[in-house]
């Protein structure tokens, strides 16, 4: 089916279109699309941006291009030409795209991608992004991925309001008291702030110095939240410092 249509596109017997766009280099680094034309291409290089004449034009104005901006550019195999901060901002590096196996972009011509132009899909690579770059964070919440430090933080801003609110109060909360405490002598040996510590007799200590001096449950849970104690022993410490 791709040969038959390559076929009747160099017979004419397909209307042939002018596409609009091209794939540019902005100062930054990063590639992105805009318009083709002479005087758009000439305005845009005396603002920096380097246009990717090598990989073609093509059309935007479809909404599967919307979701997929970078595809004719993987298509056409300029992948590596991508800057590895945008590969992992974009989710490239979390979740590889994968392109249609005909490399037909979209056009009057070819509307959509039909199901035989998925018939040898491929998965693009990104060989300018080291092997050892994680591929995702974790949500601190739930068992969603992330792609960056951004995302995870915009993730759980909306999804996980109160739950990071309450983290970020414990946080601060324990790092202000063990300061305090430290200086005070309350506590002799307490280690530099490094997250859950289920067994450290020094975090035990601070919690029971605490709840003689009226901290609430709702501020302990933070504390436990925030990694003075495991969350398993959360209610225990709870009820240690309530006696």
């Amino acid at each position: 089916m791709v040969n038959q249509i390559a076929e009747e596109f160099s017979m004419g017997r397909r209307q042939r279109h002018r596409p609009t766009h091209m794939y540019y280099r902005q100062p930054n680094g990063w590639i992105t699309s805009a318009l083709a034309g002479m005087i758009e291409e000439a305005k845009l290089m005396a603002e920096g941006w380097t246009p990717l004449s090598a990989y073609g034009r093509f059309d935007v104005h479809y909404a599967y291009i919307a979701d997929h901006p970078h595809e004719v550019l993987f298509m056409r195999g300029g992948a590596g030409e991508m800057a590895v901060g945008q590969v992992i901002q974009s989710g490239y590096w979390l979740k590889p795209p994968t392109v249609p196996g005909c490399r037909i972009a979209l056009s009057p011509e070819h509307e959509r991608h039909e199901r035989w132009c998925w018939e040898t899909p491929h998965t693009v690579d990104f060989p300018q992004v080291p092997a050892d770059t994680p591929k995702s964070l974790d949500c601190r919440f739930c068992e969603r991925q992330l792609p960056t430090m951004q995302a995870r933080r915009q993730h759980e801003e909306v999804m996980h309001k109160d739950e990071r609110v309450s983290l970020i109060t414990g946080d601060t909360l324990a790092t202000s008291l063990i300061r305090g405490l430290r200086e005070g002598n309350a506590i002799v040996t307490v280690p530099d702030w490094g997250g859950p510590s289920e067994s450290d007799p020094d975090a035990r200590k601070a919690l029971a110095v605490l709840a003689k001096v009226g901290l609430n449950k709702r501020q302990l849970a933070a504390l436990a939240e925030a990694g003075m104690i495991a969350h398993a022993t959360k209610e225990t410490a709870q009820a240690e410092t309530e006696e």
